[in-house]
């Protein structure tokens, strides 16, 4: 069974209310009536940032999550697929490794930097707010809006076809070729080679490495680091065949998932985002 949204949810004033904030824009037809949901078939054990950020701070936070729609489990973001994701990173928002902050101001600290990102990048963004409320008022409305877009350049994407912009998931499924983003050379071709698979219409491609998910992941070669790391948790899924499955699978996951092992995993010559703001 899936719950419905909650767009004033209980417990909101522990971190804010959206109740005063604009309604964000939303785009095509919402979500599904009914479907199977997020789910882990490894059902690992829940992770420790359980017990302190819940469903409700989840939807208080983020009500326009989905191009709109706010967290649905029918959709790529919801409060379910989160803490799937979490649990294959139990580091993220539990450690506390260094005595500058408390416990609790570190294991806060984490979520923030991880939202902060992804607010950043695929958030409503709306510059709007800050001519209509002060400033404490617009910040609080502007950081609502994180979560907003599922593909690169959303939520009306130039890199898709017209009659399928990103209003769905699957919408993602083939691109023009703007939207390929394949790097290459003799290694890349070698490890992380791209699809060259040709969509439904003229000129389109399933071989399409353009940014998806909260903290997207772009290029083949993420998209390929990624599925090895997939692999290596169990979960065989070519994502270099068929990238849009980081939006569209649900078993586990993926759109989220790709976000937190982008911010949880160092990549030469650079430490991890989560390894940076916890001071290891």
């Amino acid at each position: 069974n899936i719950d419905p949204p909650m767009p004033e949810a209980p417990g909101a004033s522990i971190t804010g209310s959206a109740s005063g904030c604009p309604k964000a824009a939303k785009f095509g037809p919402g979500p599904p009536a009914n479907c199977a949901g997020p789910t882990d078939p490894n059902k690992k054990p829940k992770s420790a940032l359980e017990s302190w950020f819940t469903r409700e701070m989840f939807y208080d936070l983020f009500p326009f999550a989905n191009i709109g729609w706010g967290p649905n489990e029918c959709f790529p973001y919801s409060y379910e697929a989160f803490v799937i994701a979490a649990r294959y990173f139990p580091d993220f928002g539990t450690v506390s490794p260094n005595k500058v902050y408390t416990p609790d101001q570190n294991k806060k600290r984490d979520l923030a930097a991880f939202f902060a990102h992804a607010v950043q990048e695929t958030g409503e963004n709306n510059g709007d707010l800050y001519d209509q409320f002060s400033g404490q008022e617009a910040a609080n409305c502007f950081y609502r809006g994180g979560f907003y877009n599922w593909f690169e350049g959303g939520p009306v994407s130039s890199f898709l076809d017209k009659s399928s912009p990103g209003y769905k998931p699957e919408d993602g499924n083939a691109c023009n070729t703007g939207g390929r983003y394949c790097a290459k050379s003799a290694e890349l071709d070698y490890f992380f080679g791209c699809s060259n698979a040709t969509g439904t219409k003229a000129d389109t491609f399933k071989g399409c490495y353009f940014g998806r998910g909260w903290l997207q992941i772009s290029y083949n070669y993420n998209y390929g680091m990624f599925q090895n790391w997939l692999k290596s948790q169990g979960f065989i899924v070519d994502l270099l065949a068929d990238p849009n499955l980081v939006m569209t699978k649900m078993d586990p996951p993926p759109a989220i998932m790709a976000s937190l092992w982008f911010y949880m995993t160092p990549q030469p010559p650079k430490p991890a985002m989560h390894d940076i703001v916890m001071g290891w």
